[in-house]
């Protein structure tokens, strides 16, 4: 994904920090990146079940998506 719009536009809205909602390391680095402080990061909470479980660990193993009290 191509977070590069960020930081001219939250500049042009005068927001230099945000609290952000994700479990992407990768999506806080790009804003800081732009810039753009974070200033916390909160998790995103989802129940395991057999539907999910492959694409949770996939976002973790590969992408390294931080699953905060309900670890792999």
């Amino acid at each position: 994904r191509d977070y590069s719009m960020l930081g001219p536009m939250f500049h042009h809205l005068h927001i230099k920090a945000v609290r952000l909602m994700t479990n992407n390391p990768r999506k806080v680095a790009a804003l800081e990146e732009q810039g753009i402080e974070v200033v916390e990061r909160i998790a995103l909470h989802t129940d395991r079940n057999p539907h999910n479980e492959k694409y949770l660990t996939t976002k973790a193993g590969k992408l390294g998506h931080l699953f905060e009290g309900n670890p792999l």
